[in-house]
Order: structure tokens, then C-alpha cells, then sequence
């Protein structure tokens, strides 16, 4: 893999824990599957294989930032860190 960014279309199936991809550039596209699964309750792993190349991800949430639990105002009276 280089550091090309490629687009893909998603498709999700809960019962078997899979994310399908399909890479949205190719003339005859291919099938990519990604198992998931929940390690926490804000911990997710994702393992595949995407052209030849075996992929394990680890996610986890982050808390709301401060753009997510306030308003976004361009300009203010009085500033938020006084």
C-alpha cells in the first residue's frame, strides 16, 4: 500500500459483524471484508484484508469536544475561557 487516498462505498452486516467495501475508482469492482467487534464499550477492532494486505484496527471514542457541546458562535460578547 502507498499513501493514495482511494474512496469506497460501505455496506454494513450486523449479523455477521462485517463491513463489505467496495473501492469506488475500479472499473470491475472488488469485494474488501472487514470483521468487527466491540473489545469495550468504547473500544472497536476491525480485521480484514484489503488487496493482499491483512489490516487489524483498533478504535475508540473520544470524548465531545467542546464544538460538540456548545454552541459554535463566530462571534462572542464575551469569551468562553475568561
Amino acid at each position: 500500500m502507498d499513501d493514495k487516498r482511494m474512496w469506497y462505498n460501505l455496506e454494513t452486516d450486523p449479523t455477521r459483524h462485517q463491513l463489505k467495501l467496495t473501492r469506488q475508482s475500479d472499473a470491475k469492482p472488488k469485494l474488501f471484508a472487514l470483521t468487527y467487534k466491540w473489545t469495550g464499550s468504547d473500544h472497536l477492532v476491525l480485521d480484514g484484508e484489503i488487496d493482499g494486505d491483512s489490516l487489524t484496527i483498533q478504535l475508540h471514542k473520544m470524548p465531545p469536544s467542546l464544538l460538540d457541546s456548545r454552541s459554535f458562535e463566530w462571534v462572542e460578547e464575551v469569551s468562553y475561557n475568561r
